[in-house]
């Protein structure tokens, strides 16, 4: 795959669609120039979550609906998004538990509070679904393709009869995304995301400190720009946490915080995971 015989960016992404985020390196490692064109890196989430749930003898098989997975609003850059983590059930008699992604539009009609009902198919999409969970703990791995103004819930079934239970730890989320040829978009964004940029230590929205920060950016490409010295007060900030000072390290960041939409519902799951 040389030269002329490269396919159009927009086929690479549709044949992209087809695969999960695992397999999706492995075809990226199948041609250097397939792997420049695609531009793969991972934003990664740390989600702390960890859960017990435990169900009633006559309402256990009835899916419930739990926290929302954060997806990064980066709509046109993003492949996929994979949730992982250990679990396991009661330990003990029948398997019946499972874990759901569900997708949900963005409450168009207000009703989003008064919809529990996983059949309810006008209104949730299952994107994803386990097996059944096994009596000793293993790790579980599902994979979706997430779309414009969507969210997308965890929903877990502990199963009725009595005695069921099901548990869940050590959660994470990668979200792979196309066009980071350099690698700057991811490790700024996990920096700024391990610095609580999107969310205070309290689990306030930090709305101020983005801005802050876009001016920063902003004020420094323009010296590089134009070939002035640039200012420390701006630089040191940037360069404690890790951040490089190139041009398109910043523009990365400006990538993050300027080029996205829904980010409401992002701090909304981030705050939840708190």
């Amino acid at each position: 795959m040389q030269g002329d015989h490269v396919l159009p960016q927009e086929v690479l992404h549709h044949l992209a669609t087809f695969l999960d985020t695992t397999d999706i390196f492995t075809y990226s490692r199948t041609c250097k120039q397939l792997k420049n064109d695609l531009g793969l890196s991972v934003l990664n989430f740390s989600t702390n979550l960890s859960k017990e749930w435990a169900a009633s003898y006559h309402d256990g098989d009835t899916p419930r609906k739990d926290d929302m997975l954060p997806v990064f609003p980066l709509q046109h850059m993003t492949h996929s998004v994979m949730f992982s983590c250990l679990w396991k059930d009661q330990g003990w008699g029948n398997r019946k538990g499972k874990i759901f992604i569900v997708e949900e539009p963005n409450d168009p009609d207000g009703m989003e509070h008064t919809r529990h009902n996983l059949n309810d198919a006008a209104y949730y999409n299952k994107v994803a679904e386990s097996g059944i969970a096994e009596h000793d703990e293993t790790e579980l791995r599902l994979f979706f393709h997430p779309q414009p103004n969507r969210k997308y819930y965890l929903w877990y079934r502990v199963g009725g009869g009595g005695g069921h239970e099901l548990y869940l730890k050590s959660a994470h989320v990668k979200q792979v995304v196309y066009g980071d040829r350099t690698g700057h978009i991811a490790t700024n964004f996990n920096i700024l995301h391990s610095q609580n940029l999107f969310t205070g230590n309290d689990g306030v929205v930090g709305s101020f400190a983005i801005e802050m920060l876009l001016g920063v950016v902003q004020s420094l490409m323009n010296q590089i720009q134009t070939n002035q010295m640039l200012d420390s007060h701006l630089t040191v900030p940037l360069q404690v946490v890790g951040i490089e000072l190139s041009l398109d390290s910043l523009q990365a960041i400006v990538t993050i915080l300027k080029g996205t939409t829904g980010m409401d519902d992002f701090i909304s799951s981030q705050i939840q995971a708190k």
